[in-house]
């Protein structure tokens, strides 16, 4: 999958999942995840709402910097400890890579999680937007 066709198809998902776009464009494949954009999740914090963030990238990646009040789930661990994810509620997803945060998704969906995102754009777009990190465990 192109790098192209892989951003068309969260901005799409995003779009639809955001209230941006009729239901009936929302056609995504299985290996499409649904996705929210980082001002979206924001948006929903800003409000009180409790959004729960997976940052799936390795320990001292997450260490080094991640979205406030990420929890660390990382990628070889997300099958082991996949009961931690909760069923309601939002959850969003981030990784190092695209591919990676699909993969996630994917076996979340998979495991009957409905409720499971990507963060579009991942961690560059979020710091992009100048929105608050944190550091540390």
């Amino acid at each position: 999958m192109t790098a192209r066709f892989w951003a068309a198809g969260l901005a799409l998902a995003g779009a639809a999942v955001a209230g941006g776009a009729p239901a009936w464009a929302l056609h995504t494949s299985a290996d499409t995840p649904l996705s929210i954009a980082p001002e979206d999740v924001q948006r929903y914090r800003e409000a009180g709402e409790e959004v729960v963030v997976f940052d799936l990238r390795p320990v001292a990646a997450f260490s080094k910097g991640h979205l406030p009040r990420a929890r660390s789930l990382p990628l070889g661990v997300v099958k082991r400890r996949e009961a931690e994810v909760p069923r309601s509620g939002r959850v969003v997803l981030y990784a190092g890579t695209p591919e990676e945060a699909a993969a996630a998704y994917q076996f979340l969906r998979e495991a009957g999680h409905r409720n499971v995102m990507v963060l579009a754009g991942g961690l560059p777009a979020w710091m992009r937007l100048g929105y608050p990190m944190e550091t540390g465990p």
